[in-house]
């Protein structure tokens, strides 16, 4: 019983603890993709021929070296005073950001990340690669 208490009260300090979001509305101004290729290198031990054993009996020898396909997506958002451009990178069978191109989606700005409440109501956070103010005229 005491452990469930415990529990209890750590799970209530974590929630109150979490800052509240400043969430702004922002327009999905830009979507742009490209799809690249990392090679990552392999290497295996191979046991030296005529060696009995022991510590300095196996040698590092490179093998096939792996080729990861990814996507790299440039996403941009409009507010009224700044642009902001956050990247996302997909590997492999990865679910790019729900968003639609030209819609509105709720944004919050946290350090170098952005917050995104994409189409279904879910927080991404992703890095921020760029900030453009808007200049007034």
């Amino acid at each position: 019983m005491k452990i469930l208490s415990v529990l209890v009260l750590l799970s209530l300090a974590s929630i109150s603890s979490a800052t509240p979001r400043n969430w702004k509305s922002a327009t999905v101004a830009e979507i742009t993709s490209s799809d690249e290729e990392i090679s990552m290198p392999r290497t295996t031990m191979v046991k030296r021929p005529g060696c009995q054993g022991g510590i300095g009996c196996y040698e590092s020898v490179p093998a096939q070296s792996i080729i990861i396909l990814t996507s790299t997506i440039l996403i941009r958002f409009e507010t009224p005073y700044i642009s902001y451009i956050v990247r996302q990178i997909i590997r492999n069978n990865g679910h790019p950001l729900n968003v639609t191109l030209n819609g509105q989606a709720q944004i919050s700005v946290d350090g170098k990340d952005l917050h995104i409440l994409n189409d279904e109501g879910k927080d991404v956070k992703l890095p921020i690669v760029r900030k453009i103010a808007k200049m007034e005229r």
